[in-house]
C-alpha cells in the first residue's frame, strides 16, 4: 500500500514514510528518549520511534572480566557432547551419594530430611570450592537430584 506525501502528490510506501519520520524526529529531538509534548503532556507521536524502546531492556551490561568463548567441541553432535558431559559428571560421586541420601530420607523423619539436605548443600559447596569443571558439577547436581529412586543413581 502507498500513501500520498502531501503537496507534491507523490506516493511513498509505508517503510519509506516511517524511515523519513524517524529521520525527521532524530533531527528534531536527537537520539535520546523522546521528550514530552507540552501541549498534550504526552510523548511526541508520529515520529516512527517507540518512546520506550530500550528503556526496559532485560539485557544487562557485559562484565569486562568475561572469559573468551570456547568453541572447542561446538561442532560435535548433541549426543556426543552429552556423552562427554556424562563422563565428566561421573567424577562427582559424593554429590550423587548425598543426593541419594536426600531422596532416601523422605521415608524418615523431618529432622533426618533436613540433615540430609544440609549435607547435600555442604558437599556441593565443598566440591564447588575445589572444582575446575563447574558445568559438569552443576549438571551432576541436577542429575543426582532428579535420578530415579529405584536404582543406584550413578549407574544410569
Amino acid at each position: 500500500m502507498a500513501k500520498h506525501s502531501g503537496a507534491t502528490g507523490e506516493r511513498k510506501n509505508f517503510p519509506e514514510g516511517r524511515r523519513a519520520a524517524r529521520q525527521a524526529a532524530r533531527l528534531k529531538f536527537g537520539d535520546g528518549p523522546l521528550p514530552i509534548n507540552p501541549a498534550t503532556g504526552k510523548r511526541w507521536s508520529g515520529t516512527g520511534r517507540s518512546p520506550r524502546a530500550g528503556t526496559n531492556s532485560p539485557i544487562l551490561p557485559l562484565d569486562s572480566e568475561m572469559p573468551p568463548v570456547n568453541f572447542e567441541g561446538r561442532w560435535e553432535s548433541k549426543r556426543t557432547r552429552a556423552a562427554k558431559l556424562r563422563e565428566r559428571m561421573q567424577c562427582f560421586p559424593s554429590i550423587y551419594n548425598a543426593a541419594w541420601m536426600v531422596r532416601d530420607s523422605w521415608h524418615g523423619s523431618a529432622h533426618r530430611r533436613d540433615e540430609c539436605m544440609r549435607r547435600l548443600v555442604a558437599v556441593f559447596l565443598s566440591e564447588l570450592k575445589e572444582c575446575r569443571d563447574v558445568e559438569a558439577l552443576i549438571f551432576a547436581v541436577a542429575d543426582a537430584i532428579t535420578a530415579s529412586a529405584h536404582g543406584v543413581p550413578w549407574e544410569g
